[in-house]
């Protein structure tokens, strides 16, 4: 089973990834918690690259897509019978390169890089931070119509969009959805 938090920049993913994993490991279930861009060794180097250099939105797609194919490479080959947890997937790219291309560029990147989907999809559309870096400052400064594509994806079936709250009633939200999801397991 695979499941991504994914959505706005300072939106609670990284609060709520770590609590999942705590409640996950307090009943005892086995899981593998990763990331994007990222994930394996190789995903993990594109990722510093990715993260840390100015460049054409072409190439972001690229190495995006790049890091993707390897990360989910690993992941079938080494924990396709465990419970995977992603911050950060296809949406992502969706909403921060999508406005750049066009869905038939998109559609041929995602169908060389993507070899697995997500079962479930929760969606953090609530930013509660202020930006840090580049990468946080172009999402707070696009939200709204990331946000938007946020949505338009979240009308897929499968999708969770977090509502608006504190911490705990977050929390809360979530590991009711996973109680669900861990049945189906």
């Amino acid at each position: 089973m695979f499941v991504v938090f994914d959505g706005l920049d300072k939106a609670g993913k990284t609060t709520q990834l770590n609590l999942i994993s705590k409640w996950l490991e307090d009943k005892q279930v086995d899981f593998h918690r990763t990331r994007e861009p990222g994930g394996c060794d190789v995903s993990e180097a594109i990722r510093n690259i990715f993260m840390n250099y100015e460049m054409d939105q072409f190439s972001r797609l690229a190495l995006i897509s790049a890091a993707r194919l390897e990360h989910t490479k690993f992941l079938k080959e080494n924990y396709s019978n465990k419970l995977i947890i992603c911050d950060r997937f296809i949406d992502s790219t969706i909403a921060y390169q999508g406005k750049y291309f066009s869905k038939d560029l998109l559609d041929v990147f995602f169908e060389n890089s993507v070899k697995l989907n997500p079962d479930y999809v929760f969606l953090f559309l609530n930013a509660y931070a202020e930006p840090e870096d580049l990468m946080d400052k172009e999402a707070f400064d696009n939200r709204v119509e990331m946000t938007k594509i946020f949505e338009k994806r979240a009308a897929e079936k499968n999708y969770f969009i977090v509502p608006k709250g504190s911490v705990d009633f977050v929390s809360n939200f979530i590991i009711s959805k996973f109680e669900e999801i861990l049945l189906k397991i």
